[in-house]
Order: structure tokens, then sequence, then C-alpha cells
């Protein structure tokens, strides 16, 4: 191994590797869901802040050990980024979807990443990663697919360029909610099986990256009623959670909505907020 590895850690990679080495024909499925039990298991999550690489080192060094060189070579670099804390919050989720995007990457490497990237998501889930060009550069992005309460999909993940945030915008004017997009907000974005926006929540995230302001959510109206919008809040607020935000601030506005989701009024905030510690 590379490096000094704290003690759980090191316990943690010799079984997964012990296990593996039994099960040499396991599906990408099942080693996902080893290694979310000894992650678990040996409350590896406790060592982000002493050793905030943890994570990035557990896969490394269990699904990634024999991985691409590119692929190999871009983990090391991110893992020493993280050592020295120079990476973190969203910039390392941004990080791993470009990392994905080197020589040779197998399709299993991207199921790894996109679950590296986004701790929350469970073996089964299906996600996957989408490029697109903007400014005469290519920017990738995770994708994440669930079910409203009819069975049917919709795909969550940010807007890739200012087309598409046009059309958020017109979602909630026609809404009619009172919006002002600016250049710092991010925009996370909810789509049909035709690739139509039908839901959206746009934020901002502050310098420091330990807090959010939601601003406003929207759902077209036809699909409204049928859990579209409870499933993009969760999917943002673990994406946030997943960038090492702590806290999420929003408005008083519809505040029976949001103390479902655990937001509450706080005398030291204006509006709601909700820890996602």
């Amino acid at each position: 191994m590379r490096g000094f590895l704290p003690r759980r850690l090191y316990f943690a990679v010799e079984r997964y590797r012990r296990w593996a080495e039994l099960s040499a024909d396991a599906t990408p499925q099942a080693r996902a869901r080893t290694l979310h039990e000894l992650y678990e298991t040996y409350g590896l999550g406790r060592l982000n802040r002493d050793y905030p690489e943890s994570r990035l080192r557990f896969f490394r060094e269990t699904v990634f050990r024999d991985g691409a060189p590119a692929l190999v070579q871009g983990l090391d670099g991110l893992i020493e980024k993280m050592r020295r804390r120079e990476l973190g919050g969203e910039e390392l989720i941004d990080a791993m979807a470009e990392l994905r995007r080197s020589p040779h990457v197998a399709e299993d490497a991207d199921y790894f990443l996109a679950r590296l990237s986004l701790p929350h998501l469970r073996p089964e889930d299906a996600a996957d990663f989408v490029s697109s060009e903007l400014g005469g550069r290519s920017q990738s992005e995770i994708v994440v697919t669930l079910e409203d309460q009819d069975g049917r999909p919709f795909r969550v993940r940010h807007a890739l360029n200012p087309k598409e945030v046009g059309r958020l915008l017109r979602l909630y004017q026609a809404a009619r909610l009172d919006v002002r997009f600016r250049p710092e907000h991010r925009y996370l974005v909810a789509m049909n099986d035709r690739e139509q926006i039908v839901g959206g929540i746009y934020y901002e995230v502050e310098e420091d990256g330990s807090s959010a302001h939601l601003e406003k959510i929207v759902v077209a109206e036809a699909y409204r009623r049928k859990g579209v919008a409870d499933g993009l809040m969760h999917e943002f607020l673990n994406r946030l959670r997943s960038a090492g935000v702590e806290t999420v601030t929003t408005g008083f506005f519809r505040p029976g909505y949001f103390y479902k989701f655990g937001f509450r009024i706080e005398k030291r905030y204006a509006g709601l907020v909700k820890s996602l510690d």
C-alpha cells in the first residue's frame, strides 16, 4: 500500500481483499454492497475530519487497486490533494466526473466512480455520467435515475448549458414564481424520459463550502403530487451532504413542505435551516 493508512482503514481494506479473493466472480453490485458494509462496520466516515482522503483511499486500495493506469494515477493525484486539503466539496465531485474521462475506463469503473462521488447511492441505484461541451470545454456530470409514484423513471442531474437553464427559468415563470438567477447559482434539474425538464432547484453554495442556500423548487404541473419534488429534494440534500455542506437554508416560502425534510426555524437564521451533519 502507498503510505500510511489509519488502523481501521487498513483492516477494512484487508478484509475486502480477503473477501474479493473468495468472490472472484462477484457482480459490481455485490462488490459495492461489501464496500458499503465495511465502510459502515469500521466507521470510516469518522476518519474524514483528520484524514479527508479516507473514502478515496478506501476505493483506491480495493475496487480500483488494479485499475487502468491513467485512472489510478488520477486517483492518486486526488488523494494527495485531499490529504493537503486542497480539494473538497463540490470540487471533488466535479473532479471525479472529469476523472472518468481517462482512457480505457471500464464500465464497472464508471459504476464505482459514481458511488465514490455520491456515497448515498445504493448498489441497485441507476447512475451514470453524461458529458457536454460548454465554451469549447467538455464537462461531465453524474445522472441519477429515480422513479415517481407511478413507477415512471425520471433523471436528476445539474443543468449542463445555458439552454437548459433557460428552460428551467420558463418552468418557474409558468408556475408564476418570482426568481432571479445569478452567475453563482447552480441548477439541479429533473428530466423525463424525453429529456424534457420537468422540475428543478436552484441554489448557491457559500464560498467556504460549509453552507448552501436553496432559493426555490419547482415541478411542472403535470408532474406534481407524484413524488418528483420529493425525489428531487432528497437528491439535492444528499449531493450537498456528499460535497461536505453542513447546513442548508431556505426562505419562509411553503414552510409546511420543508418541515417534513427536517428544516426548522432557528433564531440565528432568516427563514428555515436544516443541519446535514
